[in-house]
């Protein structure tokens, strides 16, 4: 495990995600995980798994869309060049829903482990807040 506190962008990343955010509407916002995951790998210079996976449409979002789009076999391949940034990014299980997982997990033997999980992005005294959208969106 290695815990990064501040990834300071190179130019490149940060001309690049400018350029997807105000050109192509690809994100939310200029600024986000997405640059810094991009820098990280390529300061290591190493693959980096991510764990974004399939996501009902209704509630997709911008980036799932066009990724959804570009992605081959986990790979980003695109002719832009400002998607060169994610080029050591796999995308593993993006085709995967959460009831997917859940049944690989099951059909493995490690289900369980799964049910001593949480996901939340405003935990309050360590536990789950049960109102943010990871809360909600749980399937277990």
């Amino acid at each position: 495990l290695i815990n990064f506190e501040n990834v300071p962008l190179s130019n490149t990343v940060n001309n690049s995600m400018k350029s997807l955010y105000y050109n192509y509407d690809v994100f939310t916002r200029p600024f986000n995980q997405y640059g810094s995951l991009a820098q990280v790998s390529l300061n290591l210079g190493d693959p980096v798994d991510l764990g974004y996976h399939w996501e009902d449409s209704n509630n997709s979002t911008k980036l799932y869309k066009t990724l959804h789009k570009i992605v081959n076999n986990g790979k980003i391949k695109s002719p832009m060049k400002e998607y060169d940034i994610f080029k050591n990014l796999r995308f593993s299980i993006i085709n995967f829903s959460k009831e997917d997982m859940l049944q690989y997990a099951n059909d493995h033997n490690f289900g369980n482990i799964l049910h001593n999980t949480w996901s939340c992005w405003y935990p309050k005294d360590g536990k789950p807040c049960g109102k943010c959208a990871m809360c909600k969106e749980r399937i277990i």
